[in-house]
């Protein structure tokens, strides 16, 4: 098997354990946001000092200000993201907090007057439909419970921004020039927030303290760097297709370790935001010949 498909799948792997780190401690949000990102900037903070210190230090000030923005943006994801989990099921906020091309698709049309596709219409709505599955499949539990899965909602928001500002800055810098000003920028806001809050850096105790630093290291060094690595290397439709995995192994270790369970419009919520972002994301082409090659199979 390619090196590259084994990288790959030790990625979504790894960036699919993030919920784990997550449950297995009891600190503020806003304290595991701050150390996964403050300790995976340091880390390529020092891999940028090694290999691309002339680069980092001559960032122009624009650029700067830009990725201390996406660092904000990637900030308050995670901060909202993470505090869905204490609200909501696993499987709603991974799988809601994937709907960030939807919001993509809006934000570029609103902002650029770029046009939607026909497709990306249709995959738009069938994930919009999957949300308002699994966001009803709360409402017998009460308020409390459709929080968490808003908050998710909110958070593919902002990493939504994200993404955007990361696709502009990184024609201008490298993958660890960009990712070390974008996460100590986003270990600002999250410090700033934290005092703000009156939350402690310190004082976590040292079972809580290591396991949010290996979440950093897990799902920011290693998870989304394979992610850059593979980038250049395997075709757009197989990072496609990989990303719309990570929910599922995500959902797979909150059902072995948490025991969660889900009833039939939960799955059918799922599968069909899945579907939808399946339908949005693959190339049109690419998207037909995966429809043929299924209906050969049914034959």
């Amino acid at each position: 098997m390619n090196k590259n498909y084994v990288l790959l799948l030790a990625g979504v792997v790894l960036s699919a354990t993030s919920s784990v780190f997550v449950r297995f401690v009891d600190v503020h949000p806003f304290a595991i946001s701050f150390y996964r990102v403050f300790f995976a900037g340091l880390f390529w903070f020092a891999v940028t000092l090694v290999k691309d210190r002339r680069e980092l230090f001559q960032v122009a000030m624009d650029k700067v200000g830009f990725s201390f923005l996406s660092g904000m943006f990637l900030a308050f994801y995670y901060s909202a993201w993470i505090t869905s989990l204490g609200y909501t099921t696993v499987a709603n906020a991974s799988v809601l907090g994937a709907l960030c091309p939807v919001f993509v698709a809006f934000i570029s049309w609103i902002l650029f007057k770029e046009k939607i596709g026909g497709r990306r219409i249709l995959g738009i709505i069938t994930c919009l439909a999957g949300s308002v599955l699994l966001v009803l499949s709360k409402m017998e539990f009460g308020l409390e419970n459709m929080q968490g899965d808003l908050l998710a909602v909110l958070g593919a928001f902002f990493i939504s921004g994200y993404y955007m500002l990361g696709g502009y800055l990184r024609k201008y810098m490298s993958m660890k020039v960009y990712v070390t000003l974008v996460y100590l920028s986003s270990a600002l806001v999250l410090l700033i927030l934290m005092k703000v809050s009156g939350i402690g850096v310190a004082g976590h105790g040292m079972r809580d303290t290591v396991i949010m630093i290996s979440h950093g290291f897990a799902c920011s060094v290693l998870g989304h760097g394979i992610y850059n690595y593979v980038l250049g290397r395997l075709s757009p439709v197989t990072l496609t297709l990989s990303a719309l995995t990570e929910p599922v192994f995500a959902i797979i270790f909150a059902m072995v370790l948490f025991d969660e369970t889900m009833n039939i419009v939960i799955f059918a919520g799922i599968v069909t935001i899945l579907g939808g972002l399946l339908i949005y994301s693959l190339p049109e082409e690419k998207l037909k010949n995966l429809i043929q090659k299924n209906n050969r199979r049914a034959v």
